[in-house]
């Protein structure tokens, strides 16, 4: 295992693995890369894992992050004694925010992101009520303030479920609103974003 990264979806993730014949001292040594997402990559569970003729040739992996992985595990995995690599990995970071508050029945309090097209937004809000009636949806909404008829995902849980929207962002938007709505009294939340 070489590390885990954290990712945002419709970013690009790339990994790049070049072996030195330099350093391997018996001529022998040969490594496979292997990447996959929200778990550890194997033999037989892997998104990305190059082939190569060549036990000397440089592997890459170019991938674009489906929307719904969190982290990305990569691994190399090495058959000999002497084996020597170079590795680079290189992606965006997504970025993460976090809110809570109380709020009132029927209010609607609003939180503004500037986001990139093609990237995901997810957002995550858990309600934490007095009583088994009381709790919070969340509504978003790309370059617009979002509301119970006009919304791009809303999440509307019953109880204290936790609400989650997670949608790609869209061709032309610049900025995600999320609308999280108290329902009943007493009412406290938070919340948690990752976007780009």
């Amino acid at each position: 295992q070489i590390g885990q990264y954290q990712v945002n979806g419709g970013t690009n993730f790339k990994v790049v693995l070049t072996p030195d014949a330099s350093k391997d001292f018996d001529m022998e040594s040969e490594t496979s890369l292997y990447v996959q997402y929200d778990s550890n990559p194997s033999g037989a569970n892997w998104t990305c894992r190059p082939s190569t003729q060549y036990q000397y040739d440089v592997q890459v992996c170019d991938l674009t992050v489906p929307l719904g992985a969190e982290v990305a595990h990569v691994a190399v995995r090495a058959n000999g004694f002497y084996a020597y690599n170079d590795i680079s990995v290189t992606y965006d970071a997504p970025m993460t925010d976090t809110f809570a508050g109380p709020i009132g029945n029927t209010q609607q309090i609003n939180y503004t992101y500037n986001v990139t097209p093609g990237r995901a937004f997810k957002v995550e809000v858990t309600p934490n009520q007095p009583d088994d009636v009381s709790e919070t949806d969340i509504y978003v909404k790309f370059n617009g303030v979002p509301w119970a008829g006009d919304y791009d995902c809303r999440s509307i849980n019953p109880d204290e479920q936790t609400d989650v929207c997670e949608i790609m962002v869209p061709a032309g938007a610049s900025t995600a609103t999320v609308g999280v709505v108290g329902s009943g009294f007493g009412v406290t939340y938070s919340g948690k974003v990752r976007y780009q």
